[in-house]
C-alpha cells in the first residue's frame, strides 16, 4: 500500500515537473526583445511589482551616472526564473533613473538558456540573469544571478572599480 502510495506521489510529482518544462519551453519568449515588452501585465505582473517596489540608492545612482557614459549592457533574463523576476525589475529602475542610461540590450532564454539566436552561447550564459557591462564592444565584467549590496552597487564596482587601500 505505502509503494503505491509513493509509486502515485512520484509519477505526479515527474509528469508535472515535465509538464512545467516543456510549458515553458514553449511559451517563455527567447531573443532579443524590447524592455516594453516586460510591462505586459496580464504576463508579466512580476514585472511592474518589483520595479514600483525598488529604491535605487541615490548616492551610488549619481556615482554610476558619471561613471557608465559609454558602456553597453547586455541583460539575459528568463520570465520563467524567479531571480531574472527579482533582480531585472530593479536593473531597469535603476536604468530610469540615470539621465542619460547607456544602451540596454535584452535578450531573453529559455530553461536551458537558449536565445534561440545563439548570443548566449558567444557569452558562455550558464545562469540567468547576467548582466554583462561592454565598453568599445569588449566586456569588462558581469553580474550573474544575484548581488551583494544592490545592483547599482555592482554595476558601479564593475565601471569604476574600487581603489585599494
Amino acid at each position: 500500500m505505502v509503494s503505491t502510495a509513493r509509486l502515485v506521489l512520484f509519477t505526479l510529482f515527474f509528469t508535472t515537473l515535465i509538464s512545467c518544462r516543456m510549458q515553458s519551453h514553449t511559451t517563455a519568449p527567447q531573443g532579443e526583445h524590447n524592455r516594453n515588452l516586460l510591462n505586459d501585465t496580464a504576463d508579466y505582473p512580476w514585472f511592474p511589482v518589483n520595479y514600483n517596489a525598488y529604491q535605487p540608492d541615490k548616492a551610488v545612482v549619481k556615482e554610476l551616472q558619471s561613471a557608465l557614459t559609454t558602456h553597453e549592457i547586455l541583460a539575459f533574463g528568463g520570465t520563467w526564473c524567479g531571480d531574472t523576476r527579482y533582480l531585472l525589475p530593479k536593473f531597469y529602475k535603476v536604468m530610469d533613473a540615470l539621465p542619460q542610461p547607456p544602451k540596454v540590450t535584452l535578450i531573453l532564454v529559455d530553461n536551458d538558456k537558449k536565445s534561440g539566436t545563439g548570443i548566449e552561447a558567444n557569452y558562455n550564459i550558464m545562469y540567468v540573469p547576467t548582466f554583462i557591462v561592454l565598453l568599445d564592444g569588449k566586456e569588462i565584467g558581469r553580474v550573474v544571478e544575484t548581488v551583494g549590496t544592490n545592483i547599482e552597487q555592482e554595476l558601479l564596482d564593475i565601471v569604476k572599480p574600487p581603489t585599494v587601500k
